[in-house]
């Protein structure tokens, strides 16, 4: 049987340029990308260094939706964590 896996991918952007407040922003081609299959196990893997817990932000957004457990988390970002 083949584990399901489900890939999403973010494109990061930038916004409050400027005075335009809320109102402007720029799409960048950063992203932030997530992999989700279905392990049998827990885990989470990550690049760059995030928490590898259930406190993962990633996780705890998934976690809205149901249980986390028996899933893998893969995630990389090319965006970057500060200014």
């Amino acid at each position: 049987m083949t584990a399901r896996r489900r890939l999403v991918r973010v494109p990061a952007s930038s916004a409050n340029l400027g005075p335009g407040f809320d109102v402007l922003a720029a799409a960048l081609t950063l992203e932030l990308e997530l992999e989700v299959t279905e392990t049998g196990e827990f885990s989470v893997e990550t690049d760059p260094e995030l928490p590898t817990d259930r406190s993962n932000l990633c996780v705890r957004a998934f976690e809205r939706l149901r249980p986390a457990d028996g899933l893998s988390f893969r995630i990389e970002s090319g965006i970057p964590l500060a200014r």
